[in-house]
């Protein structure tokens, strides 16, 4: 294999014609560009890599590492809030942000923060609770229920490490949010909206 390029440019035409465009574009009233065209773009970056993150986390907690998972998951955090903060009127940000603070407060649980994982689950059912009169009614119903999961996580990591009285009521804690998941999601059953999860 001869790498000796010979004095040419190794780059094909096409790729010196794409720079040559891309360089007349950002000269061209870079102020109007700026704010018409790439600050717009702005927002859809944000909300793919938030959704990056979250499909991430997804698959390391699937493959067993927790911390790993929560990092992705809490970077998506603060992707969504300045999403949800730039429009407030879009259910399907707030939803997922519901999802990202509960996805943390999941792995906050799982991984030896239970009391920190109960503050940020409390963000995930506020916004779960507000979602419930949207459009989008059926995904937070979902959504609720798998948060409903992870408050008898964080209460059922809570009493491993109490005692006495502490872990009894931790446990009975731990019971009944397994059982409100149950109950949200035999409703959810009910009305045939399982195979949105």
């Amino acid at each position: 294999v001869n790498l000796n390029n010979g004095g040419c440019s190794p780059a094909p035409a096409h790729v010196l014609d794409a720079m040559i465009r891309d360089l007349r574009f950002s000269n061209e009233l870079p102020v109007h560009h700026m704010w018409n065209v790439l600050e717009p773009r702005i927002e859809s970056v944000r909300r793919e890599l938030a959704y990056t993150h979250m499909d991430m986390g997804s698959f390391l907690e699937w493959s067993g590492e927790e911390k790993q998972a929560l990092e992705c998951y809490a970077r998506a955090v603060p992707l969504l809030e300045s999403l949800a903060a730039s429009d407030p009127r879009n259910a399907d940000v707030r939803i997922l942000l519901a999802e990202a603070y509960n996805s943390v407060g999941y792995g906050q649980a799982v991984t030896g923060s239970p009391a920190a994982a109960l503050t940020t689950l409390s963000l995930s059912l506020d916004l779960f609770q507000r979602a419930l009169g949207d459009e989008a009614n059926a995904r937070a119903r979902v959504g609720l229920a798998r948060l409903f999961e992870s408050y008898g996580a964080a209460c059922d990591a809570i009493s491993a490490g109490a005692h006495g009285s502490e872990r009894e009521r931790s446990r009975r804690d731990a019971l009944a949010w397994y059982a409100k998941s149950r109950q949200a999601y035999l409703e959810i059953e009910a009305h045939g909206g399982l195979d949105r999860r």
